[in-house]
């Protein structure tokens, strides 16, 4: 890299410095929040679709693209329910133990798999970018987007406790976390998706009321984005996320 290319990257760092930080939810005084699902489509993705159907309700799918070659045809089935796609790699690795070139290239892949149904939208797995991949993520044009509320969905809990879980801490411009698939389940029982489906029923009938469900790009069009300002913690291998 030469001299002027050193500081034209260094100029660029300071003009949009914190505009590649992750967005983990919006501030909005409109009753608007976003429910997101990671690591599908899955064989549980169908009946999460009818769920919030019955509720009228939108959501975010992060999806991966090795799962997407698995059960392609709900892709489409997303689509068509009103819900938005975005990118979660193509094999869910840690996006940290990658070069930007190597975590670029899987997230290509997830693109290329996906095709022109997906946005500009990217999860990392685990929540996890190093940030020479997010500048160069930012540069190609994707939001990175984390979640203010986890429901905590890969622990192998009831329903009921992953919904109250997420109830008591949902604000205007939330964005949860929840998962119709498991990447690499910690247990081969916690890889049903059954309490996710029952926390996600529970959680609009209580709150539909009070709120509503739609995309992360339709949240993100209420307000302005709260982006993520701390340094991320050390990667815990036993939890997924």
């Amino acid at each position: 890299m030469t001299t002027w290319e050193r500081l034209s990257d260094r100029a660029w760092r300071i003009l949009n410095r914190g505009l590649d930080q992750p967005i983990v939810g919006v501030a909005t005084d409109l009753p608007v929040v976003a429910l997101t699902f990671d690591d599908g489509p899955g064989p549980d993705t169908e009946r999460l679709l009818a769920v919030l159907a019955r509720h009228r309700a939108r959501a975010t799918f992060f999806l991966i693209g090795e799962q997407v070659r698995r059960h392609p045809r709900l892709v489409d089935a997303i689509v068509a329910a009103g819900h938005l796609l975005g990118n979660h790699t193509d094999s869910h690795p840690d996006l940290t133990g990658l070069s930007p070139a190597d975590a670029l290239g899987e997230i290509e892949r997830c693109a290329a798999t996906i095709g022109g149904q997906t946005g500009p939208l990217f999860r990392p797995p685990f929540g996890r970018l190093p940030a020479l991949t997010r500048r160069r993520l930012r540069r190609g044009g994707y939001q990175v987007v984390k979640w203010s509320v986890s429901s905590e969905d890969w622990h192998g809990e009831s329903g009921s406790r992953l919904a109250a879980r997420v109830e008591r801490q949902l604000v205007p411009g939330s964005i949860v976390l929840f998962h119709d698939h498991l990447a690499s389940p910690r247990e081969p029982g916690f890889a049903t998706r059954e309490p996710t489906i029952d926390a996600v029923d529970l959680l609009l009938q209580r709150c539909s009321s009070r709120f509503r469900f739609e995309t992360v790009s339709r949240l993100l069009e209420t307000g302005q984005a709260i982006r993520d300002r701390r340094v991320p913690p050390r990667l815990d291998t036993t939890a997924i996320r």
